[in-house]
């Protein structure tokens, strides 16, 4: 009996050592607790599924069939119970960030080839470990290189179509998103777009999603990420409009006790080195209209030692210029996201002359209906001699800065 546990223990470990790489990557987890779960999981479902299998045979007959039935559902309400009972144990499972396909297939192959290099002569175990330990050098180099490179602040200009979702990584892989696309009929930003980037990248947790203004086309996909992904707070301007998009976030907020806070002008707070600081509203309105959410836009910049990107969701030109004079040089930045799309209503001259941007990304629709970006933003941009980067054209961008102030932008299908 002592034996029998012990071997299946074994096979057990085997299985979850195996079995790791392929759950980090794909669920961002590992779950050690498998190692004994399989132990009664394993019986449970090898009397489960002849019950199931007799009761699909005997379906002709409904009182014969529902005898094996009976029996296939309380066996696997065992396993259901079983799986509760370990995932409610702290040790049980652990959040991890995804190793990625090539370090996935050099750790299988470590393993696979350690466990051959027991059994044999020694010289053909010495040759099967070199063997392995260069052919996980060969696979996992590129993703090892990445993880020992210097620390620094990426910024994803998510391709979500006509609306704005910017997802921000800081030194530490601690994520802040803000806005989450669009939401129409036929359409979730947060579901098709923003929820399946963030699964790639292995998050599992928000530091803080910050949606600039309640407009459907910033807050849409909202729910669908409040409802997936843990989220620490939500930070936004503190305006309630009545719109449908912020009427359903502010729905899933109650629900799941998430902490609401309002972006006053002034306040500030930091990650991983990473700071943000907020510049507008400058007052607590606690009531708008859909005509005044532009103007409640939270404008904020992002700073991350000399490095330093200026967010402007919606506001209107007159917002712009009101921060041009009240904060003058402060309001400088290397990269500045485009307020509304690029409409003709936002990024004026003198905005543009305080901030002095090197490049400014545009969140914006294929061919869409409102001529975003205007051509008189897009000419005052060229005027400025600032390269302008536009997801209509490049997809998603990706901007890496470091903490000396130098960056760099690329589409997120190609290289540097």
């Amino acid at each position: 009996m002592a034996r029998a546990v012990v071997l299946s223990l074994l096979a057990s470990s085997a299985a979850v050592l195996l079995t790791a790489p392929i759950t980090a990557t794909h669920f961002g987890r590992v779950v050690p607790a498998a190692i004994l779960g399989n132990l009664a999981a394993i019986p449970l479902l090898s009397l489960a599924m002849p019950a199931l299998f007799l009761s699909a045979i005997l379906s002709a007959w409904p009182a014969l069939a529902s005898w094996p039935a009976g029996a296939a559902v309380v066996l696997l309400r065992a396993l259901d119970a079983l799986a509760g009972l370990l995932s409610g144990m702290r040790w049980a499972s652990f959040d991890v960030a995804s190793p990625g396909l090539a370090a996935a297939v050099a750790y299988v192959a470590v393993v696979v080839l350690g466990a051959q290099a027991l059994h044999g002569a020694w010289q053909r175990r010495r040759f099967i470990l070199v063997l392995g330990v260069v052919a996980a050098g060969v696979v996992a180099g590129p993703t090892v290189s990445t993880k020992l490179a210097p620390e620094g602040l990426t910024v994803y200009v998510l391709d979500v179509g006509q609306g704005d979702a910017i997802a921000i990584s800081t030194p530490h892989r601690h994520w802040l998103l803000v806005d989450a696309g669009p939401k129409s009929d036929g359409f979730d930003a947060g579901e098709r777009r923003v929820l399946p980037f963030l699964r790639e990248q292995g998050v599992r947790r928000l530091e803080a999603w910050l949606p600039s203004h309640p407009d459907l086309d910033h807050v849409g996909g909202g729910p669908a990420v409040l409802n997936a992904l843990a989220v620490e707070r939500v930070i936004g301007s503190g305006s309630v409009t009545g719109q449908a998009g912020q009427v359903a976030v502010l729905q899933h907020l109650a629900e799941r006790s998430v902490r609401w806070l309002r972006a006053a002008a002034g306040a500030r707070f930091t990650v991983d080195g990473v700071g943000v600081t907020f510049l507008h509203p400058d007052t607590l309105e606690l009531q708008g209209d859909e005509d005044s959410s532009n103007e409640l836009s939270v404008v904020f910049l992002l700073e991350f030692g000399a490095f330093r990107m200026l967010f402007t969701g919606d506001a209107p030109g007159e917002v712009e210029d009101r921060l041009s004079h009240d904060c003058g040089q402060d309001l400088r930045a290397q990269v500045l996201k485009v307020s509304h799309h690029g409409s003709a209503t936002s990024t004026s001259q003198l905005f543009l002359s305080t901030v002095r941007p090197e490049l400014a990304v545009i969140s914006v629709g294929r061919v869409n209906r409102y001529g975003h970006p205007a051509p008189l933003v897009l000419g005052r941009l060229a005027a400025h001699r600032v390269e302008v980067r536009r997801t209509d054209r490049d997809g998603t961008l990706v901007i890496e800065a470091t903490r000396d102030g130098s960056w760099r932008v690329r589409a997120g299908a190609e290289g540097f």
